[in-house]
């Protein structure tokens, strides 16, 4: 059984040095450079129990397919910060793939605007094909995330020899060593389509590098206009003391923004010094601090009041064994796989840019379907 297996392999993340060098811009990435795609490539090991294709025509299912006819056509696609947050609703209105969404702006009055976006991640509709109806899993042996060390290696060097280095002074270890964290914010997700069943047990995220107990919460405080800062928004003075006061936005996916509590100013009158950081190799929209004049969110004091952020969800590789995909003799299975970064893991910061990795998913027989 175990040699009946389709292999998933990507490569990722194959872009220009010059993704390397920091600009501001809105969103998480205290930064508008991005990660390029550079192919995907399919292939069935063994003994052609499992087929595929990129079409639901039966004759299109081979055992091997040629990694032109899935390369990313659009070279203009890049890597970015986006977010698997508002699932729910995308699911509850039937859509046929999973939408992402970028969520780093806010209007005037704090409300945050998550729009779904259609760049900045990759996606492949596939079929798989069994000749009896089986179903059909993930092997962990098989399956790998890993960064490609070689290749970030030499970005390093090449990045520590330019002039961007120059007043940074970084070693090529720390260089390296920073973009060999892009896997830690990578994720992988399946969708299960024209089958029964709830949204726990069709659609799958795989997060690597996740631990025991750990979860990423999708949402909390940024620092998207990079001056150092938490973002923040002017709100009418209850008290009539002036015209408004400033509150610390709360953005992502909560259940009842009137639920969120605010500490006082530490000192209202205090003069909060712009920190530029658009230079900076490390910085981050998560690193921000609290400007003492403004009103900052408790966090504490929110949850007690019932405020609740949504959890991302995501398997690690030790439960990779809850993705299971039944597919009927001879009848195409239709799969969505998105490859991605999720924008609110904290390892999504602007030294992972310009990294490359390396993806393989491994699908293998797991019993017969009465």
């Amino acid at each position: 059984m175990n040699k009946n297996r389709l292999i998933l392999a990507s490569l990722v993340g194959m872009v220009a040095l010059s993704a390397l060098s920091l600009s501001t811009s809105l969103a998480w990435y205290a930064s508008g450079d991005r990660l390029g795609v550079s192919a995907v490539d399919l292939e069935v090991e063994s003994d052609n129990l499992i087929r595929i294709s990129d079409s639901k025509e039966i004759s299109t299912f081979v055992k091997d397919l040629n990694l032109n006819s899935l390369e990313d056509g659009d070279q203009s696609s890049f890597f970015k910060p986006v977010s698997s947050m508002y699932r729910n609703e995308w699911f509850s209105s039937d859509k046929r793939a999973p939408l992402f969404y970028d969520c780093s702006n806010a209007d005037a009055f704090g409300n945050t605007h998550s729009s779904n976006t259609t760049t900045g991640f990759y996606q492949k509709e596939l079929y798989l094909l069994t000749p009896t109806s089986q179903y059909v899993g993930l092997d962990v042996e098989k399956s790998l995330f890993e960064n490609d060390e070689e290749t970030n290696l030499l970005r390093a060097r090449q990045f520590c020899a330019s002039e961007k280095n120059k007043h940074l002074k970084l070693t090529v270890d720390e260089v390296s060593t920073a973009l060999n964290k892009l896997v830690d914010c990578l994720r992988v997700s399946i969708l299960i389509n024209d089958v029964d069943g709830d949204l726990d047990n069709r659609f799958f995220i795989i997060n690597p590098t996740k631990q025991e107990n750990e979860q990423t919460f999708l949402g909390g405080r940024l620092d998207n206009d990079n001056d150092g800062y938490f973002d923040t928004y002017p709100d009418v003075d209850p008290e009539g003391i002036k015209d408004y006061v400033e509150k610390e936005i709360v953005y992502g996916e909560i259940n009842d923004a009137s639920l969120i509590s605010y500490k006082e100013p530490e000192d209202p009158q205090a003069h909060d010094e712009v920190i530029d950081q658009s230079d900076s190799f490390f910085g981050n929209s998560f690193s921000g601090k609290s400007k003492k004049s403004a009103y900052t969110f408790d966090e504490v004091a929110s949850k007690a009041n019932g405020l609740v952020f949504k959890e991302e969800g995501a398997l690690s590789l030790d439960e990779l064994d809850k993705i299971v995909i039944p597919c009927y003799q001879n009848e195409p299975r239709q799969i969505v796989v998105s490859i991605y970064l999720e924008g609110w893991d904290l390892d999504c910061i602007n030294s992972t840019m310009g990294a490359s990795f390396n993806t393989k998913l491994s699908f293998k027989l797991l019993r017969g379907i009465i």
